[in-house]
C-alpha cells in the first residue's frame, strides 16, 4: 500500500523542520503510499505477498534457519524517494522478504530527502532511506537520535553511478584535458551541501585547487541536462539516471566517474527513527534481515547477472525509471551485500561539511551508527560469498 507524506505528516512544526534539515521539504508516495500536494505520483503497484522464488536466493555462507514470521504481522512505515538506490526496499517488498518476516511494510514516497528527515526525526516513519547530507548531520547535532543502520548506495571502486558530465565540445576542442581546466568554469550540482559537491572538491584538490575555484550552479536533474545542452554550464556532477539521459540527449559526455577521485564514498544510507528500535526491536531486526536479502538480490542481479531481468522489472514498477532499457545503459550503484556502511566516508564527509560551515557543530557520529541490526541479519543469513 502507498501512502502520501502530506497525509502522513499533518503536523511537523517549523521548528522541527529547521532543526532537522537544512534544505526545503518535499512530499511523498510509495509501496503503501497515497498522493498529496508536492508528492510524486505513485509508481508502485499494490504490495505483493508472494514468497521469493528459490532461484533468486542470494549467495551466502551456510546460515541458521530463519525464525517463523511475527504473528500477527507488525506494521512498519518506511520512507523512500522512488530512486534506483531504494532497490533493496522495493525488492524486499515485491519478493515477499518482508512478509516472510511477519512485517506489513507501508511505503511513503517522498519527492525530496529534505522532507523525509523531519518525518523520520519525529518518528512518523520507522525507517527511511536518504543521503548523509548537511540536513541529516544538523539533525544529529541537535541530539535527534536517528540511527544510521545500513548501506543504501555508494560509489564503486572501479566505476561509479555518480559521474562528471562535460559538454562534448569542450573535450573535442581540448579546452578540458585535466581537472585543473575546470578552474573558473560552471559545474552543476543538485545541491551545494551534498556528496556531489564534496566530490568536486576532492577532484579539484587533487590538482591543488578547491571547489571554490569553480562556480557551483545548483540545478535539478532535468534542468541540468538542458543547461549542459545549451552551454549554460560546462559540466555537472550528478548520480544516475541523469548521466545516461544527458548522454542520450547529446547534451554531454560521461567524462569521469566519481570513483576516480572519491572511491567507495557512502552516498546513501538506511536510517531508523528514534523510536523504531526501542518500541519494536524485533521488527527492527527483521526489517534489516529482509532488507539485506533485498540488497543481495540486487547485487546478484547487477554484479553477477543472476535473475537480472526479474529485478529490472521490479524496479521499473517501483521507481521513476519505467524504461527497462535504461538499466542496460546506466552504471549501477554499488552496495555492500552484507549491508555495512563505510564509516570512514561518513566521517570524512562530515568533516568537510563542518569545515565549510554547512554543519555548525559536529555531532558525535559514532553515537548514531548502529551496526547491531546488520550483525543480526548476517548472523541469520550468513556472510555473503563474493
Amino acid at each position: 500500500m502507498i501512502r502520501v507524506a502530506a497525509r502522513l505528516l499533518p503536523v511537523v512544526s517549523a521548528a522541527l523542520l529547521l532543526a532537522a534539515c537544512a534544505a526545503p521539504a518535499a512530499a511523498p508516495s510509495g509501496s503503501g503510499s497515497a498522493t498529496g500536494a508536492g508528492a510524486v505520483a505513485p509508481t508502485a503497484p499494490a504490495r505483493p505477498t508472494t514468497a521469493p522464488p528459490a532461484a533468486s536466493a542470494p549467495t551466502a555462507a551456510p546460515a541458521a534457519a530463519l525464525d517463523a514470521p511475527l504473528s500477527p504481522p507488525v506494521t512498519v512505515t518506511v520512507g523512500t524517494l522512488g530512486l534506483a538506490s531504494d532497490a533493496a526496499i522495493y525488492i524486499a517488498m515485491d519478493k515477499g522478504y518482508f512478509a516472510a518476516q511477519g512485517l506489513d511494510v507501508q511505503d511513503t514516497r517522498f519527492d525530496a530527502g529534505a522532507r523525509l528527515i523531519p518525518a523520520l526525526a519525529a518518528s512518523q516513519l520507522d525507517a527511511g532511506a536518504g543521503s548523509p547530507s548537511a540536513g541529516l548531520f544538523n539533525a544529529l547535532q541537535r541530539n535527534i537520535p536517528i540511527e544510521i543502520v545500513g548501506d543504501k548506495g555508494r560509489a564503486g571502486t572501479d566505476s561509479s553511478y555518480m559521474s562528471l558530465l562535460v559538454r562534448k565540445e569542450l573535450l573535442d576542442s581540448g579546452a578540458i584535458k585535466d581537472y585543473a581546466d575546470f578552474r573558473g568554469r560552471k559545474i552543476a550540482s543538485i545541491a551545494n551541501d551534498n556528496s556531489n559537491v564534496i566530490q568536486i572538491d576532492r577532484m579539484m584538490r587533487s590538482v591543488g585547487l578547491t571547489y571554490k575555484d569553480t562556480e557551483i550552479v545548483v540545478l535539478a536533474g532535468g534542468d541540468m541536462i538542458v543547461a549542459l545542452g545549451n552551454g549554460s554550464v560546462d559540466a555537472g556532477m550528478v548520480a544516475e539516471p541523469i548521466p545516461t539521459r544527458a548522454v542520450a540527449a547529446g547534451a554531454a559526455v560521461r567524462w569521469k566517474g566519481s570513483n576516480e577521485f572519491y572511491p567507495d564514498q557512502q552516498a546513501a544510507v538506511l536510517m531508523y527513527s528514534p523510536s523504531f528500535g526501542k518500541e519494536k526491536p524485533e521488527a527492527a531486526r527483521r526489517f534489516m534481515l529482509a532488507y539485506v536479502q533485498g540488497l543481495r538480490t540486487y547485487y546478484d542481479a547487477f554484479f553477477k547477472s543472476r535473475n537480472r531481468a526479474d529485478v529490472v522489472q521490479i524496479l521499473t514498477r517501483y521507481t521513476s525509471l519505467t524504461d527497462p532499457r535504461l538499466f542496460d545503459e546506466m552504471v549501477p550503484f554499488a552496495v555492500d551485500p552484507d549491508g555495512g556502511v563505510n564509516v570512514q566516508s561518513l566521517t570524512d564527509d562530515l568533516d568537510w561539511l563542518v569545515r565549510e560551515g554547512l554543519v555548525q557543530e559536529r555531532p558525535d557520529l559514532s553515537a548514531h551508527i548502529n551496526t547491531s541490526y546488520v550483525d543480526y541479519a548476517v548472523s541469520k543469513l550468513g556472510k555473503y560469498e563474493r
